[in-house]
């Protein structure tokens, strides 16, 4: 079988960010053409990183492979495939948003997504997350600075679609604390790790009283648990079975129109 991952001798180690303008040879004289972009390869902050066909290929082919049985199991992905890009609603680019601990991203649903990754940067920092719906609020962000937000649609047998980005500016005010969103700081369990048969427990600090949506999901982002659960406004503390739950490791998330918190927790053996 021939490999078709373009080489790459480290050469995104000495890169700025995508770019490399110098010229390469091998051993043999020949100019070395790169992939900067093949999410095998070494450079960092390409737009839209992908795999080339025989790289796809290979892959299926290891996936139905007699060593890959155990993933076999007779569940059946989404195999529609996304043809559509986000398109990005607000911020609009280069806008100045009010805030920086809270700042709401919302784009357009597209056709057969599930899930889409999002990510926010200022060339240093990075914040990532993966969005049930067509929105996420960041807290992380720093006083006036300008970042770059990505969103790329995907469900969880198809990948290969388009990170479409813009920009904005954070302000220099704040909101209240009890309205902050998207921050693993309002939401613990206890203990963590879980080892087999262990209760969950959880305890959630929020702002906004009311029905919320529970979720647990797996390390592929794929819903293994929802119900409903109604928060008072301050600390509430509850248990949740966790018997069911597989080693691995999981997101406890809670979700409602306003509010978007999550934690990330592991089941031992």
């Amino acid at each position: 079988m021939i490999c078709d991952t373009p080489p790459d001798y480290n050469f995104g180690y000495t890169a700025n960010g995508c770019s490399f303008g110098k010229q390469v040879r091998d051993p043999n004289g020949d100019t070395v053409v790169t992939m900067k972009n093949n999410f095998m390869s070494y450079f960092n902050n390409c737009l839209d990183f992908t795999f080339t066909t025989g790289q796809q290929t290979a892959m299926q082919n290891d996936y139905l492979g007699p060593r890959r049985n155990y993933l076999r199991n007779g569940y059946m992905p989404i195999l529609d495939t996304i043809k559509e890009e986000v398109k990005l609603i607000a911020p609009i680019n280069a806008q100045r948003v009010e805030t920086y601990n809270n700042v709401a991203l919302t784009w357009t649903e597209v056709p057969h997504a599930t899930r889409y990754f999002v990510e926010v940067t200022d060339g240093k920092d990075v914040f990532r997350a993966i969005s049930l719906t067509n929105s996420y609020t960041f807290s992380e962000l720093k006083a006036n600075k300008v970042y770059i937000w990505k969103v790329r649609p995907f469900h969880e047998g198809y990948t290969n679609t388009k990170l479409v980005f813009n920009t904005f500016r954070t302000g220099i005010s704040t909101t209240a604390t009890t309205e902050l969103t998207g921050s693993n700081n309002f939401v613990q369990i206890f203990p963590n790790p879980l080892f087999g048969g262990q209760d969950i427990g959880v305890k959630v600090k929020t702002g906004k009283s009311g029905e919320y949506k529970l979720m647990i999901l797996n390390a592929l982002g794929q819903v293994v648990r929802s119900s409903n659960k109604t928060l008072s406004v301050g600390e509430n503390q509850f248990q949740i079975p966790g018997n069911d739950l597989q080693k691995g490791i999981y997101v406890l998330r809670l979700q409602n129109n306003a509010i978007d918190i999550s934690q990330k927790f592991i089941v031992a053996e």
